[in-house]
């Protein structure tokens, strides 16, 4: 299962670097460095869901990236980050 952060500004839509993506480590939990201040919003994907293939990058592969855009939008879970901020302890709901 993997976690994507996708830009809510329709402005950066178009820059690739303002998309972020994590594997779920065997405790459930994610580390995701480096995020450009902003607001995001935060989805789940698992490589089974739409018969995905595993180890699609939402960076590199701009098909898988409109689709987990879709996703994501539709989902309305938003996130925002300050520069040099961590969050520790967000909790994700997961629905399959």
């Amino acid at each position: 299962m993997s976690v994507y952060l996708v830009p809510v500004e329709r402005e950066a839509a178009d820059n690739v670097l303002r998309f972020y993506e994590a594997r779920l480590e065997a405790d459930q939990s994610i580390t995701i460095d480096n995020i450009s201040p902003g607001s995001y919003f935060i989805v789940t994907h698992s490589p089974a869901d739409n018969d995905s293939e595993p180890g699609k990058s939402i960076r590199r592969d701009s098909s898988f990236r409109t689709a987990i855009t879709q996703k994501a939008a539709a989902a309305k879970k938003e996130i925002s980050f300050k520069p040099c901020e961590r969050i520790a302890d967000y909790q994700l709901p997961y629905s399959p």
